[in-house]
């Protein structure tokens, strides 16, 4: 390994200040940044659909996530990283339907319809595979895979900034993957060794079978090594007209995503300033105050100025608070109740819930696991 992931024709721009549209984990961590970090609501309501066939019906999905119910209603909408992931652990050890293991790149990216139209219709699988690591922005931005070419080795890396669902998360993004090349490489594209963190969400067997190779978990990363004879080969129904019509599209709907964000990102900064600053303690409605005046509007200016961008007032504070909190937590500077105090939560037991909904865990266990990393 070592050689670079696509080749040097893929016509895509570079990301990132210069960064090799090839390069696909270099290019997601520039383009994103962590205030970023959403999903599509199309994929929640996913989760949303997979949990009530399991008996959680939509307003108890939405309390055990705390998504409301107007962030699902647009398609364009976004959710933020700690929702997605909360919505992730709850449903990653619900059974799938019995068809879900034989579904093709048609069936996965059916709700995704552009980024499908590109993935499905490049001139070759590097080149798919290199459309679909620039613009699943689309579908969110809350992990990164790494992929690393050699000859006709693919090795994928994949790596969730959670504590828990990272195996479940990376079974099926490299699912996908596997999709990929065996779309374009049907007789020789093959999965050749899966590993995973963590302890399996499904019987081995069964998702042995689904990769068509031996699945190991308890491992020190997510990896996966796919062979593809065929990597450049000319893409036989390629339709090089309607590829760049939906590659245009796609590059204009991703372009919509940043400046959309704009008037939440400002709103993030200045509140992780006033946090830093301690000036959060006492409640949100405070800083609330300090915010409406910062930029200079009324608290319905601010509330109509969020809603705009599919998102609100404690959405962006809670965002802020998850960051700072772990920031915190792992300074290991203040206690808990301390810190509590400086993110302004109204107690100890509501710092809790909240960090708890967050991570999937309390505040005094991140605090134990981090301490425990630090040690090894």
């Amino acid at each position: 390994m070592g050689q670079r992931d696509w080749p040097q024709d893929y016509a895509e721009p570079a990301m990132g200040g210069g960064t090799p549209a090839w390069d696909c984990g270099a290019a997601l961590d520039a383009w994103r940044m962590p205030e970023q970090r959403s999903v599509t609501s199309t994929l929640v309501r996913l989760c949303m659909d997979g949990a009530e066939q399991h008996g959680i019906g939509p307003q108890e999905f939405q309390r055990l996530t705390g998504i409301a119910a107007w962030e699902l209603e647009s398609p364009q909408a976004r959710i933020c990283a700690a929702k997605h992931l909360a919505a992730m652990r709850l449903v990653q050890y619900m059974p799938p339907p019995s068809d879900y293991w034989q579904f093709d790149i048609q069936a996965c990216l059916q709700p995704f319809p552009t980024l499908y139209a590109v993935v499905a219709n490049a001139p070759n699988l590097a080149a798919g595979l290199g459309a679909y690591f620039h613009h699943r922005s689309l579908i969110g931005n809350v992990d990164v895979i790494r992929c690393l070419r050699q000859g006709t080795q693919f090795e994928f890396d994949y790596q969730l900034d959670d504590s828990g669902g990272n195996a479940f998360s990376a079974f099926g993004n490299f699912f996908l993957l596997h999709g990929i090349v065996r779309h374009y490489d049907p007789e020789g594209g093959r999965a050749c060794a899966l590993e995973l963190t963590g302890e399996a969400f499904a019987p081995v067997a069964q998702l042995r079978a689904a990769m068509g190779c031996e699945v190991h978990f308890g491992q020190a990363r997510n990896r996966l090594l796919l062979q593809a004879p065929a990597g450049d080969q000319p893409y036989a129904q390629h339709n090089p007209n309607l590829y760049e019509f939906f590659l245009d599209q796609a590059r204009a709907e991703r372009a919509r995503l940043e400046p959309a964000q704009t008037f939440a990102l400002g709103l993030q900064r200045f509140l992780a300033q006033a946090i830093a600053a301690g000036d959060a303690i006492g409640s949100g409605s405070q800083l609330l105050a300090q915010a409406c005046a910062h930029f200079k509007t009324s608290r319905w200016g601010l509330h109509r100025r969020l809603q705009q961008e599919a998102t609100h007032f404690q959405e962006v504070l809670g965002r802020v608070r998850a960051t700072q909190a772990r920031h915190m937590l792992l300074q290991a500077q203040s206690s808990i109740s301390e810190i509590s105090d400086l993110l302004g939560f109204s107690s100890l037991s509501a710092f809790s819930r909240f960090f708890s909904a967050a991570f999937g865990v309390s505040p005094s266990q991140f605090r134990k696991n981090g301490a425990d990393a630090a040690a090894h």
